[in-house]
C-alpha cells in the first residue's frame, strides 16, 4: 500500500485512573485525522486562533452627572478589533495615594 492510500491517525496513549475499581487502566484512543485544502483567505480565519489581549485599569467615570469607579477592560483580537467593557469597582480601587 503507497503512503497516499494509508488512513492517517493520531494516537494518544496513557494511564486513567478509574475511581470505581480505584486501580490504573492503560487506554489507547485513536482518531482518523482529516486535512483539507485551504486557500489563503480560508487560511487567514484559522491562523492565529481566538487569540485575544486584554488589558484592564481602574478609572473614574462620570456618567449623567455621576461619578463612580470602574474597572475598564479593553480587548484586541487577532484582527486588532477592540471591545471594551466596564463593571463596577470599589471606590477605594480608583483613588490616588497621597504622595
Amino acid at each position: 500500500m503507497s503512503e497516499d492510500n494509508r488512513e492517517k491517525h493520531s494516537v494518544i496513549t496513557g494511564f486513567i485512573f478509574n475511581q470505581q475499581s480505584g486501580s490504573w487502566q492503560f487506554h489507547t484512543i485513536s482518531r482518523k485525522l482529516e486535512m483539507k485544502r485551504l486557500n489563503i483567505i480560508e487560511a487567514a480565519s484559522v491562523i492565529g486562533g481566538v487569540c485575544e489581549t486584554c488589558t484592564s485599569s481602574y478609572e473614574t467615570v462620570v456618567i449623567g452627572g455621576v461619578t463612580s469607579c470602574k474597572e475598564v477592560t479593553t480587548c484586541t483580537d487577532k484582527y486588532g478589533n477592540n471591545t471594551t467593557t466596564m463593571k463596577d469597582a470599589a471606590d477605594s480601587t480608583c483613588l490616588v495615594p497621597n504622595r
